[in-house]
């Protein structure tokens, strides 16, 4: 079966789409994969080092929420992309996205998100944080939307605007996603 990646940020639906997959019955890993830890971490050794992009923790069919930050380390494995591609190329790939300003509020409410972030990075103020994170999105969206240009493989879906069916419709036949399991999960207040 063919994997599926979503490569947007954390704070844009990635634990509802992450659900959507587990509860219509497939094997689905959010931010950490069963005895072998953080998906990001996993992610960012391996490509470093060259090895396969999951080694032996190849053992689902979707991954989502390619971000870790705890512990005084911060990874957004989702820059990995390219690395991820070169392994599956036949993939689907997800640029779940929102607006880039209700995205940043959803991570400056996130619990001590931005406070850990400013502790465990090169920043030093709230507003410098703010601004790699803006920084971050422009680049990162500009790189990917380029990378994947006319690759049928690929959906930019846009939490706020498109509607579910879009992304269920991209994903089948392969995966057969049930739309009553949408819903909102860990939305930020």
């Amino acid at each position: 079966m063919k994997k599926i990646w979503i490569i947007g940020f954390n704070k844009t639906a990635t634990t509802s789409i992450h659900h959507l997959i587990q509860a219509s019955g497939y094997r689905s890993w959010h931010q950490s994969i069963m005895h072998w830890g953080s998906i990001a971490k996993i992610i960012e050794r391996n490509a470093l080092a060259g090895l396969p992009i999951l080694g032996e923790a190849d053992t689902g069919d979707a991954y989502s929420d390619l971000c870790f930050l705890r512990d005084g380390k911060f990874v957004e494995a989702n820059k990995w992309f390219k690395e991820i591609y070169e392994e599956y190329p036949d993939a689907y790939y997800v640029l779940n996205t929102r607006p880039m300003g209700n995205w940043i509020k959803s991570r400056v409410n996130h619990g001590d998100f931005l406070q850990r972030y400013i502790a465990w990075t090169d920043c030093s103020t709230r507003e410098e944080a703010l601004e790699q994170w803006r920084a971050n999105y422009r680049s990162h969206h500009a790189e990917v939307e380029s990378f994947f240009k006319g690759k049928k493989n690929f959906l930019k879906f846009d939490i706020e605007e498109d509607d579910i069916k879009t992304l269920i419709d991209f994903l089948a036949p392969e995966y057969k996603l049930n739309p009553s399991y949408w819903r909102t999960h860990n939305k930020t207040a």
